[in-house]
């Protein structure tokens, strides 16, 4: 069976108005069904949801591990060492801009800090790097019931 150029026209323009007219269709929904504007409205509202406690996941398993990995010294001189180190690299991150390892090394010297919400605001000005800090003490705020020294370095 031999197709002629027509049929093979046909076949590709059909090929090709389907999802023309799919859109057609679906924009026709969106303009004159409220009840299709409400489920959009909450398929759009659901997905957000979900990308938000992902993110929040996300963001709660990298300090888990990275606690885990480099955990909390106990003596006074090795926690205001552990401070400034991370301090330190974090300003280092964040001059590379990479927000996000800028932001964890902070939160772990805070973290570390005898009291963590007093140093927090002069910590960084970098703006992104500030929102995902306060992303991560959402995620896992500091518990202020553990011991910690208070270092006379960071002390004004």
């Amino acid at each position: 069976m031999k197709l002629r150029p027509g049929t093979i026209g046909m076949i590709v323009g059909t090929i090709l108005l389907c999802p023309i007219l799919y859109c057609a269709y679906f924009d026709y929904r969106r303009r004159h069904s409220p009840s299709f504007r409400r489920l959009i409205r909450d398929l759009v509202r659901q997905y957000r949801r979900n990308e938000k406690q992902q993110r929040l996941q996300y963001y709660r398993d990298l300090i888990d591990k990275r606690l885990e990995e480099t955990p909390i010294p106990t003596s006074e001189w090795e926690v205001t060492q552990f401070i400034v180190l991370n301090l330190t690299e974090g300003e280092n991150q964040c001059a590379k801009g990479k927000y996000e390892d800028a932001a964890l090394n902070y939160y772990v010297a805070l973290d570390a800090y005898s009291s963590p919400h007093e140093l927090m605001p002069s910590v960084c000005s970098d703006k992104n790097v500030r929102a995902i800090l306060r992303t991560l003490v959402k995620v896992r705020p500091f518990n202020p019931s553990e011991p910690r020294y208070r270092t006379s370095l960071l002390v004004a």
